[in-house]
């Protein structure tokens, strides 16, 4: 037999004999906080959908009565990346909409397909060889892939561990370094010390790249999520946010300076080769 069939059918029997094995759940409806599966209605505690938003009826009829006097206006994809299809107003509206929210001048928003579309891609094409990228240990999987598919030398400093971080920092003075981390992590639900990490980026010249999945839309008086609360958007350098979690759709974002909005469009791969969000 073929050696990747091999080693495929035996990493599968090592992850059934230590019980790790997943397959997908078939369910019937999602309403909320509660899926219906086998005919049981069950509390769902793995959801991303904070606000409730996803669900939300009133929300639902709101949108698509938008459409009503013209429900032909736009199809139901996109047909092309942004940079081949051409650009519709509402993805310049979205980013328009963002812009007004944070309102930092000289910066810009541009929308991704995901979050992972946006870490992923972002990171691959500002890292180069020679470059230092920084990343805290329990940062999401997206973060670690885009890191790795980059040229650049990748260390993960212990989680919200500023003494590890700054001997990193310290032990490369000559470097263009990257610090990333979540402002809210995933799975543990603790937050970062995100003016620490302000102070930190300061003294060793180095970016602050923060992802504000978590906290979007629902930290800061706005939304705008922990650095806007904090008062502290205008010393991150990158910030991601996605709108798969508390504002109960799907896509992601990037706020940065204009010059780095601009690059992207001209470099960032999961961007560029990849269809764009349906419109609708």
């Amino acid at each position: 037999m073929n050696n990747f069939f091999d080693r495929i059918a035996n990493e599968l029997k090592i992850i059934t004999e230590e019980g790790n094995f997943r397959s997908l759940k078939k369910i019937s409806d999602r309403r909320g906080k509660i899926t219906e599966k086998d005919g049981k209605s069950l509390l769902n505690f793995s959801s991303n959908d904070y606000l409730g938003f996803c669900d939300d009826i009133k929300l639902q009829k709101e949108f698509y009565s938008a459409l009503d006097s013209n429900p032909y206006k736009y199809s139901p994809g996109s047909s092309a990346s942004r940079l081949l299809g051409g650009n519709f107003e509402l993805y310049d509206k979205l980013e328009n909409e963002i812009e007004s929210l944070y309102q930092i001048d000289n910066r810009k928003a541009l929308v991704f397909n995901s979050g992972y579309h946006a870490n992923l891609g972002i990171i691959q094409a500002l890292c180069k060889k020679g470059d230092l990228i920084i990343s805290d240990k329990l940062n999401h999987a997206s973060i670690i892939d885009g890191a790795r598919l980059s040229e650049a030398e990748f260390i993960r400093y212990a989680h919200n561990d500023h003494v590890h971080l700054e001997k990193i920092l310290s032990d490369n003075p000559d470097r263009n370094k990257l610090i990333i981390t979540e402002s809210v992590f995933s799975m543990d639900g603790d937050s970062a010390d995100i003016a620490g990490l302000c102070e930190l980026k300061k003294k060793y010249n180095a970016m602050l790249y923060l992802d504000e999945a978590h906290s979007f839309g629902v930290y800061g008086s706005n939304g705008g999520g922990m650095a806007s609360e904090l008062n502290l958007l205008s010393q991150i350098d990158i910030l991601v946010a996605t709108f798969g979690k508390a504002a109960g759709g799907v896509g992601a974002f990037i706020y940065a300076e204009n010059n780095i909005i601009d690059y992207l469009i001209n470099k960032c791969r999961s961007f560029i080769y990849s269809t764009a969000l349906p419109v609708v």
